[in-house]
């Protein structure tokens, strides 16, 4: 009968340890300048981003959700496996990712300007 409450510990224990490490990622965290929480329940969390042209943000992560774009901007994302992705979002564009880890900068030369809704 004790190795049940102590499996349910280290069980306990080792999800603190993953959600610490995913705290540790959060872009609200990492980058408070250029992250602002909107909205936040049990089930979803919006996000503004605005971030200037130039700007560069560490290595964070995002979960599943959309991205609407409020403004025309050029992003460079480093993700975890190396690969290098540019992307070019148009004002209104509203795009579906999974969740991801990457480091992003700003390589335009407009701000970036987006609503980020995520599922929990």
């Amino acid at each position: 009968w004790v190795v049940v409450p102590v499996a349910c510990l280290l069980a306990g224990m080792g999800a603190m340890t993953l959600h610490a490490q995913e705290d540790e990622l959060d872009p609200i965290k990492v980058a408070p300048d250029v992250q602002k929480i909107r909205f936040e329940n049990a089930f979803v969390r919006v996000s503004e981003e605005r971030m200037p042209a130039g700007r560069a943000v560490p290595r964070h992560r995002h979960q599943r959700g959309i991205v609407i774009a409020m403004a025309d901007y050029q992003t460079e994302q480093t993700l975890d496996d190396g690969r290098k992705v540019v992307s070019n979002r148009k004002v209104g564009e509203i795009n579906w990712q999974e969740t991801f880890v990457h480091a992003v900068r700003n390589s335009g030369t407009t701000d970036q300007w987006a609503i980020r809704i995520e599922l929990k």
